[in-house]
This record gives C-alpha cells, structure tokens and sequence, in this order.
C-alpha cells in the first residue's frame, strides 16, 4: 500500500511537471493575442484604471530581462502556476488532506482549460486566479489561527484581488457575509477586523485615488452603458449564463463540478473550513445568478465562484464518478495544451469533428454577443490560429506602409485590438495612437492629445470601418491600399491603409 502510494505521488508530480513544461513551450513559441498586445502596450505607461497588477507585472518582467519578447510578456503568467501550486499545497494541509488528496487537488486546479489559459497567457485573470486562491489560503488560516497576521494577509490579498480586476469584490464581499454568518460561533476582534478593512483599502487605494481624480471611464463603461450586454427573458438570461459556463469550464471539468456541487448536497462538514468553502462557494454562485439577470455575462468574468469547489473537491477524491470525470478532465486539457503546439492546419482537420466543432463553436457562448460584433473570434481554433500568424501579418502590413512612400508623423488606428498588435510588431515598436475610443483616453487616444493637432497620419483600419470612425477627423483623407490577412492562406479579414492630413483635433467625447 505504501509503495502504491508513492507511486501514485511521483506520478502525479510527473503529470504536474507535463503540463508546466507544455505551458512554457506554448508560451514561447505562440505570437500574442490581441489582449495580451494590449496589456503589453498598456504597460509602457500603467494606471490603476484596469488591472494594475498585470500592468505593472508586465512592466517589471520586460525591465528585468530587458526584452519584449512574448515569453517574456507571459513570463508573470508562468510565474504564477509555481505560486498557485505552493498556495494549493498550502490549503490541502490546512485542510487536513493527505499526500495524494494534495496532488489530486493540484491536479484538477491545473486540469480546468481557463486556469491552462490564464496560467499561460497574461491577461487580468491571471492575477484575480492567484490573490482569489491566496485570499482563500489566509482566510482559513484565519479560521484555525485568530491572529493579527492572518488579518492582514487577507486584507492584502483581497486587496491584490480587486488591483488585478473588479471582480474581486465578490469574494471580499462573500467573505464579509461570511464573518457576519460565522459570528455567533467565532468571535472577532473588532480591532483586527478594522485591520482587515484598513489593509484592504490601503492596496487598492490606487484604484481608488485614481478614480476619484480621473474620469472612471473603465467602471462607468460596464456600469453605466449597455456594453457587452445582451437582451432577452428571463429564460434566455439563465440559458446564456449556463452555456458561457459550459464554454468557459468545457466538458468534463463542468460534469466535475457539478458533480461535486451534488455530493456537497448531500454531505454536510463539521469542520469549520469546509464548511465556510461550501458557504463561500454557494454565496458566489448566487450572485453570479442575479448578474446573469443584467444581461452582461462573460463566461470568464466569474470563474472566481468555483475555486472554493476545487478545494472541496479532494474530501470526494474516492468516489469512483469524481475519479473518472477528473481522469477524463487531465486529459482532455493536455490535448488541449498538444494541441496549441499543432499547426493551423492541424486546427482546420480537427475542426472537422462533428464535436470538436461544436466545442470549438462554444467560444461565442464563452463571449456572449460577440456573434453580432466585428473583426472579433468567431471560434476557439480562430483565435488561437490567429496567434499562429499576427507577427507575419503585421509585417505584411509595416511592408505595406515602407514600401507605400507615403509620408507622415504618426501612425493610428481605430481598432482597440488592432493598434497594440501593429505596436507591438512593427519593427521599431514607433507610437500607435488610438483614434474614436475614448476609453483610453488616458492611455494613447488621439483626441486627447492636444500635440497632435495638424499632425499627418497613417491610418489602418479593418475593411472600410473608417468611413464611420474617420471622416470628419482630418483635413483630407486618401486611401491607399487593402491587405488580406491570412492564416496560411485563407483570408480571415482586410485591413484598409490610409492617409490622413492634418488631424483637426475635434472630439466630441
């Protein structure tokens, strides 16, 4: 039994180490996506308006190894898989899990396809997946330790939760219920509560000053407009919900859960972390629900709701349904990491699977509304072959412009996606401005650069969007010429080259 035992331990080691190794290579070898363009670009001058912390963690990794390289851009994300891995171990001791109970724990966090993603790739999820996980860590470190210390690395963590994106207001939110619910059977320090809040405002007071001295445009996008935001009853809501769940988690990782959420049903903890995570887990899961009313549901936007299921997870690990759902999950996320690895034609032969195509289909459930938006991913393999091609078509692109004899100062773009990828690409990294998109007014908008006025303008704009973003905006507008963009040879979208005279410098934002 011991020898199996230890059996079973390296070889989870050894599937660890699998998946980490898979994530560097990809990491490596694929070229950005257009968020990670943008955050990279965001990062050569960070506010606290949107993500700080991946901001800043892009900014330091570049400093360091002096390189804009995409592995160096994805560096923190990569980072990031060694820290969860230690905050994972963690929390199965303080939980009571054994050694297998701790690799079977690490195994299903690393076997979910958007922690792959996110572990891999930076963006702000990234950093919202590791302080949610290390909030969680100081909060049942709080609940078998009643300590000062243990009060202040919950605040910060909740703190670095909220810097890395909105949403981890959720879990300082659920966890404050849970202080409240929890009150009649542990007492609280009120001093070491106020500490928590102190602390906690503390960390995210950037955000805080920075709104209160600037226009919130971030927050008043998503609160006060109908962004992102899709219509329909009260049926169709929940059935959206639903499915962006289904595309976000993917197969066998949503049977899993939602397996387990079962097994929760039926059991019920005397311990008091368990308990307070079965608690957690359902105080989310119902505010994820009355979102899902609003309309404005993103599949990635609350996957903070299950981490408390992960850890719970562990105390069913012998049950024979979890044991295959789990087995099946592992699997399928290293082909899923194989796969990133493969060619785009590779993509377009297993496209051809009735579901492989239904599950490469499943993005626009993930990103509700993006059927109906342009110049956007219409499907997992779209985006992903994409990666395969955006440096060889941004220099098609920078060819174009050098070859083209056009003068001009600057250059702009009316795509948000778009002008980080023609930035990052282009050979000398030169200035890519933004132009019609006053939400990065504080980042590189056009209207809101007052020394632009009168300057002359390269623009590039996907097919003819610039007959509705530019007219009006200079002097004389003449066209050029229009690029195919391709991956291999098949065209997913034109760009149109542009001169503009003398930029007016009239915003009507």
């Amino acid at each position: 039994m011991i020898g199996s035992n230890r059996y079973l331990i390296y070889s989870g080691w050894f599937c660890i180490a699998v998946l980490t190794l898979l994530k560097i290579y990809a990491a490596s070898t694929l070229d950005l996506f257009e968020d990670e363009a943008l955050y990279w670009m965001w990062s050569l001058n960070p506010d606290p308006s949107y993500s700080f912390i991946t901001l800043i963690s892009i900014k330091l990794s570049t400093l360091l190894f002096s390189s804009d390289h995409e592995f160096i851009v994805r560096f923190p994300a990569l980072v990031s898989n060694l820290l969860i891995v230690i905050l994972l171990i963690k929390i199965s001791k303080e939980l009571g899990f054994g050694k297998i109970q701790t690799i079977y724990l690490i195994l299903i966090f690393l076997s979910v396809p958007f922690v792959t993603i996110y572990t891999t790739f930076i963006s702000p999820d990234t950093f919202l997946l590791l302080f949610t996980v290390a909030s969680y860590y100081s909060w049942l470190k709080l609940i078998g330790d009643n300590t000062t210390e243990n009060y202040f690395y919950l605040g910060l963590s909740l703190g670095l939760a909220v810097l890395s994106k909105y949403q981890g207001v959720i879990i300082f939110a659920a966890l404050v219920l849970i202080f409240i619910l929890f009150s009649s059977k542990r007492s609280y320090s009120i001093r070491n509560l106020l500490i928590l809040i102190g602390v906690f405002l503390l960390t995210i007071s950037p955000l805080i000053i920075w709104n209160i001295l600037h226009e919130p445009v971030w927050l008043n996008y998503y609160l006060l407009t109908d962004a992102d935001k899709i219509s329909g009853s009260f049926l169709s809501m929940f059935s959206t919900l639903f499915l962006s769940q289904t595309s976000i988690l993917l197969p066998f990782i949503f049977l899993f859960l939602m397996w387990i959420t079962f097994l929760l049903f039926t059991n019920s903890f005397k311990d008091m972390r368990l308990s307070s995570l079965k608690l957690a887990y359902f105080c989310t899961g119902t505010f994820l629900f009355l979102c899902s009313i609003s309309g404005k549901i993103k599949g990635n936007w609350f996957f903070i709701i299950y981490i408390p299921l992960f850890f719970l997870a562990p105390y069913f690990y012998k049950n024979k349904v979890s044991k295959l759902l789990f087995t099946l999950a592992f699997l399928f996320n290293v082909f899923i990491l194989i796969s990133l690895n493969m060619s785009a034609g590779y993509f377009s032969f297993m496209s051809k699977s009735p579901i492989i195509n239904y599950l490469n289909s499943g993005y626009t459930d993930y990103w509700p509304g993006s059927s109906s938006e342009k110049n956007v991913d219409r499907s997992w393999i779209e985006r992903i072959n994409k990666m395969k091609f955006w440096k060889a078509n941004v220099e098609k692109i920078e060819q174009e412009i050098k070859n083209s004899g056009l003068t001009y100062d600057h250059i702009v773009s009316d795509d948000f996606n778009l002008a980080p990828l023609l930035r990052y690409y282009f050979e000398n990294k030169p200035e890519v401005f933004l132009i019609n998109d006053p939400r990065f007014r504080y980042i590189n908008s056009v209207e809101f650069n007052p020394d632009l006025k009168n300057k002359n303008f390269i623009i590039v704009s996907y097919n003819d969007d610039w007959k509705k973003n530019i007219p009006g905006k200079f002097v004389s507008l003449k066209e050029h010429s229009l690029i195919d963009l391709l991956i291999n040879d098949t065209k997913f979208n034109s760009v149109t080259i542009l001169r503009g005279e003398k930029y007016k410098m009239e915003s009507n934002f």
